[in-house]
């Protein structure tokens, strides 16, 4: 057994037909891995029964799932933010609320936290589309350029310290996608060990995919422009870098 503790982290909207039976994976996932675990969903303003739903869950099994609510919709960053700020075990892992990732992989990302402070997934395939694939391949392009980021990809599952996650003060704007780049940037300039893993990729089980519209990648795009000047090109407004925690003895 993992001797530390994980909380999977599950930003969601309007997922009401996969939400029970992901947290119900998570659950059953964790409980093999450690003794110490938590589930945390942030329903993010959803207009179906995914709040109503999760709200079930936490009172069945009140020692290990907690919910929090938007009232209104706060966009991906926005969710995220939630995640990250609330999960209050040592190990941080987000997962979708649509099941396109086997959540039975957290033991893969497990293996490799010996030495590291973020394990950071990439999709071994991709299962949704041609367009997908290309918004995907120009992000983490320019995530290249302008960040120095020069991981795969950084936009699916990834396992943090949770002390230095939390110590990370996020910038990015809710509408955005930049949530995940920022955090990776700001990280290795605290000198966080990162390392990869590749993971499986499934097509969507329901619902809607949130972050293909044009509204959203465009406000994505002018997002980055936007944190590459505050964090490279106007240093006096990013935070001095500091090490990353001490590992865990």
């Amino acid at each position: 057994m993992f001797a530390d503790s994980i909380s999977i982290v599950i930003p969601a909207f309007n997922e009401e037909a996969t939400i029970v039976s992901v947290v119900d994976e998570a659950r059953d996932v964790l409980k093999s891995l450690t003794r110490d675990y938590e589930v945390l969903v942030v329903d993010d303003g959803s207009t179906d029964q995914t709040g109503a739903l999760a709200e079930e869950l936490a009172r069945a099994d009140a020692a290990h799932v907690r919910v929090i609510h938007h009232e209104a919709n706060k966009g991906f960053a926005g969710a995220i933010r939630t995640c990250y700020a609330n999960a209050s075990k040592d190990w941080v892992f987000l997962a979708p609320a649509d099941k396109q990732v086997d959540l039975s992989e957290l033991k893969n990302f497990v293996a490799l936290t010996n030495g590291n402070d973020i394990v950071v997934g990439y999709r071994k395939h991709r299962a949704d589309g041609v367009r997908r694939e290309l918004n995907s391949f120009v992000f983490h392009l320019l995530c290249r350029i302008f960040f120095g980021i020069k991981l795969k990809q950084i936009s699916t599952s990834k396992l943090y310290r949770r002390a230095l996650l939390q110590a990370i003060p996020l910038q990015a704007a809710p509408s955005s996608a930049m949530i995940e780049p920022e955090v990776i940037f700001q990280a290795m300039r605290r000198g966080a060990r990162i390392t990869e893993v590749g993971m499986n990729h499934y097509p969507r089980a329901a619902g809607k995919p949130k972050g293909t519209g044009a509204r959203m990648i465009f406000n994505t795009f002018g997002e980055m422009f936007r944190l590459w000047w505050v964090l490279r090109v106007a240093p006096h407004s990013s935070p001095e870098a500091v090490p990353a925690p001490a590992r865990k003895s």
